[in-house]
């Protein structure tokens, strides 16, 4: 099965980047417009009834990641564990530098303490995976770039131990082994093994095979499993966040809502493209700074305007700055932060190379070289 040629075409999938913009905007309400007030933690403007529609929309998470199982599997299909690690490096490291700055600076100049990041705080985040050492983000929405730098490392590896051929076996059995080992609550072992998060990532890898090759028994069984985990692990999400917000989180709402991610799947197996406008291109690319740029900015701007403005027009105006600034990311700096990443590899390469030719000269006169001397044996170079 996993032997059967995989078809590389180059037409986006723009159904995908509507996909992308629906998560996003859901994300963003439920920070904005629900999260924002709940424990007085972050925002002072509050929304009510209004806020209560995007109670559940911190489910467009679990959309993310099912789009990122099956646009990282188009990648890894290729079989080149170093062109997929570079393309990654390129996709998500220069906007993630300059969205992590931005926000600390606005944190910086206008921020009244609540979210207050120091300057190491700041820099080790640009290493985009402080929150594996305990470094606090410099944004809340961080967390979810870890789980997905998590999973592309998990696919780069078995690029490089099998190639492509054996992806999809290694993605089913992943996702087996999660589910086993999430019913034995091995807390250290899920986390590594990203056992929450598989059955997306799984299923959104799994919608691939079935668009590039066909769909077979064995994959609509894989999606099955993946789904039936998905509603487990939701529920468990569900009480959690009930026990968390003090908030009555209905699990058979969050059930209905990961349902119907996975039918909206289903539509980009039976390619159903309608004549797309670019609008959903630029809008789709948008998503990953705005993703980045609109938590803890967003919060701040509406704390900044709360005294002068209602809580609708606070919204709206931070909305639309937040958006204006994540496509002027999206369309200007980053694809020139992107010309410069290829120049700093290159550049780092040529360093390493260099100095792994390097030879100190040998001085046999010197103390510090000399057999005899307290430093025993030690050579330069060697």
């Amino acid at each position: 099965m996993d032997r059967e040629p995989v078809k590389h075409e180059s037409k986006r999938i723009i159904l995908l980047d509507v996909y992308r913009v629906i998560a996003a905007i859901a994300v963003v309400m439920f920070h904005l417009a629900y999260r924002g007030t709940l424990r007085g933690e972050y925002c002072d403007v509050g929304f009510g009834d209004f806020g209560e529609l995007f109670k559940y929309s911190y489910l467009g998470v679990d959309f993310f990641f099912m789009i990122s199982g099956f646009v990282i599997s188009f990648s890894a299909a290729q079989g080149n564990a170093g062109k997929f690690f570079y393309s990654r490096v390129i996709r998500l490291l220069p906007g993630f530098l300059i969205c992590c700055t931005l926000t600390y600076l606005t944190i910086l100049l206008l921020d009244d303490g609540r979210m207050a990041v120091s300057l190491w705080t700041y820099l080790l985040n640009l290493t985009m995976v402080s929150g594996y050492f305990g470094i606090p983000y410099v944004d809340g929405s961080y967390w979810s770039l870890g789980i997905e730098i998590h999973f592309y490392a998990m696919v780069g590896v078995i690029l490089w131990m099998n190639g492509s051929k054996h992806l999809e076996s290694c993605i089913r059995l992943w996702l087996m082994a999660s589910i086993l080992l999430y019913c034995y609550h091995i807390r250290g072992i899920n986390r590594i093994a990203l056992s929450e998060y598989a059955p997306l990532f799984s299923a959104g890898a799994t919608f691939y095979f079935c668009y590039a090759q066909k769909v077979t028994y064995a994959r609509l069984l894989t999606l099955f499993a993946s789904f039936c985990a998905t509603i487990a692990w939701t529920r468990v999400k569900a009480h959690n966040l009930s026990t968390f917000y003090e908030q009555d989180f209905d699990y058979r709402i969050t059930i209905l809502i990961d349902a119907c991610f996975f039918l909206a799947f289903v539509l980009v197996i039976l390619r159903m493209e309608p004549p797309w406008p670019r609008f959903w291109i630029v809008a789709g690319t948008a998503t990953y700074p705005l993703y980045l740029l609109h938590q803890h900015m967003g919060f701040i701007g509406m704390n900044f305007l709360a005294t002068s403005l209602s809580a609708p027009v606070n919204l709206s105006i931070v909305l639309l700055v937040i958006v204006a600034l994540s496509l002027f990311v999206s369309e200007f700096l980053e694809p020139i932060a992107r010309r410069q990443v290829p120049r700093l590899l290159s550049n780092l390469s040529c360093a390493m190379r260099t100095l792994g030719t390097l030879r100190l000269p040998r001085a046999e006169n010197d103390p510090i070289f000399s057999p005899s001397s307290r430093f025993g044996n030690a050579r330069g170079g060697d």
